[in-house]
This record gives structure tokens, sequence and C-alpha cells, in this order.
């Protein structure tokens, strides 16, 4: 029997967003292989859809703007992560095809113009928390070697003290990252008070569609 892993969000996150609001979804027992030609299809399609339906000043990368900057983020130096990769496709940036999990959160993420990102739970010790820092914890971005601590008072999702990814919505650490042999996993959905309940209710089903196709 897979063990229980325990997600939560510190109250003090919907102080900074009012509104706020997480869906996680688990996913256990799966094989993370490369994206079959129809889920790259797919991404593809939804990259020409975002050049021709969406502008830097959508109201949804709007919303994520002004939370980071009620997190006191400066987003000059840390753009929330659908912004960023928003920018990237209006860019003319062609996407990379990592994996099928992180493929999925890839298109949902920019059909719906909201963060969308999945963690690995094979490695969590203890659950993930969504809190503020208290500027001991260990953080080790993926794609370096190096490691470090995080600032007090930034926002983290968080194992225990081993930070799974800083600044709210911004870089994941190679502790729950995505790997071909990820069995186990989480993904998040996080959309602010721009984002209607019935707006949410059909990006959920979307995203269990996106999932059962692969």
């Amino acid at each position: 029997m897979s063990k229980q892993i325990p997600i939560s969000i510190s109250s003090e996150i919907f102080e900074i967003a009012p509104g706020y609001r997480r869906i996680v979804l688990v996913g256990k027992g799966i094989h993370n292989v490369a994206s079959p030609d129809a889920l790259i299809a797919r991404l593809r399609e939804q990259e020409e859809l975002t050049h021709q339906n969406v502008t830097l000043e959508d109201s949804r990368l709007e919303a994520w703007r002004e939370t980071f900057h009620a997190a006191n983020i400066k987003t000059n130096k840390f753009r929330p992560s659908i912004d960023a990769l928003t920018r990237r496709v209006l860019n003319g940036n062609e996407l990379p095809s990592i994996s099928t999990l992180v493929d999925i959160g890839t298109v949902l993420s920019l059909r719906h113009v909201l963060p969308c990102g999945a963690h690995s739970l094979n490695d969590v010790q203890q659950g993930l928390e969504l809190r503020k820092a208290q500027g001991f914890e260990q953080f080790k971005p993926f794609g370096t070697d190096k490691s470090g601590t995080v600032e007090a008072g930034e926002i983290i999702f968080v194992d225990g003290n081993t930070v799974a990814t800083n600044k709210w919505a911004w870089r994941q650490a190679v502790h729950t990252i995505i790997k071909n042999e990820t069995t186990d996993f989480e993904l998040n959905i996080d959309a602010l008070s721009v984002i209607t309940d019935e707006q949410l209710s059909v990006i959920i089903d979307d995203a269990k569609t996106q999932a059962q196709k692969e």
C-alpha cells in the first residue's frame, strides 16, 4: 500500500491572495515515458493558439504579477512561471518535449493561462506545504549542482525543510523533479480570483481528460 502524503497550504498564503485555490491531482503507479506523437502535436497546437489568443496584458497574467508584488517577489527578476512560459512562446521559442507528465502540465498551463505543474512524490518524506520560508530551508534548483537556503519570508512549496519550488511558482528543485522513473506524482493547478469556480471546474475536467489520454 502506498504511503499517504499530506499536502497543505498555510493560512498566510490566503492573506496575500484572497481567492487563491490550489487543485491537487494525484497519480500513482504510472510510467512516465517520452511523450507520444499525439501529445507533442497538442503541445505545438497550443503554442500556435497562444500566439493567436494571448497577450502579455492578459488579465490572468496580470493577476499573477500583482500577486507576486503582494508577496514581495520582484517580477523583473523572478517572473511567475506562467508569465515566463507565455513569454517564451510569444517570442517564438518552440518548447521542448520533456516527458508525458511534464508536457501535459505545459499544455494545460498554456491553454488556461495559469500555473500547472507536477511534482514527483517518490522521494517526499514528510509531506508538502505551501508556506513562507523561515530562511534555513535547503534549496537545490533543477539544472545546477549548487544548493543553498532560501530567503526568510519568501513563499515556498516544501517537504519538511527541503524545498520543492521557491518563489511560489518560479523554479522547481531537484527534490521533486519529474523523472522518467517517477511512478507517483501530484499535479498542481493554481488559480487566483480572476479564475471563477466554474472556469476552474472546466480546467480540472480538462486535466483529468489529458491525463487519461496518455
